[in-house]
């Protein structure tokens, strides 16, 4: 007779944190969004030393992702050390990450 198989638990999806750094010395703020949190600029970087380097670790889910900085609020900037960009149908460039798994 067949035997009765224990439930499954669906795996948590893995979270990776990214580190995101914008040289802005002049901002007053700045923050990055992308498709991850619906462009909504949700994600605030700091300047700990006030070096004007932003910085910030965000949670992300692995896949392949767009995102730009925003600058004081309103500010579009794309990230000029990303390694790969793609047009984002207003005139501008999205960068792209692509985030892996971490292997165990």
């Amino acid at each position: 007779r067949d035997r009765p198989t224990a439930p499954t638990v669906p795996d948590q999806d893995p979270v990776v944190f990214v580190q995101f750094v914008l040289d802005a010395p002049d901002a007053r703020s700045v923050a990055v969004a992308g498709d991850f949190d619906g462009w909504a600029g949700s994600h605030t970087l700091e300047d700990v030393d006030g070096d004007g380097t932003w910085t910030g670790r965000i949670p992300l889910q692995p896949g392949v992702h767009a995102y730009m900085f925003i600058v004081d609020g309103s500010t579009w900037i794309t990230d000029p050390r990303a390694q790969r960009y793609a047009e984002d149908g207003f005139g501008n460039r999205n960068a792209i990450l692509a985030v892996t798994t971490p292997s165990a």
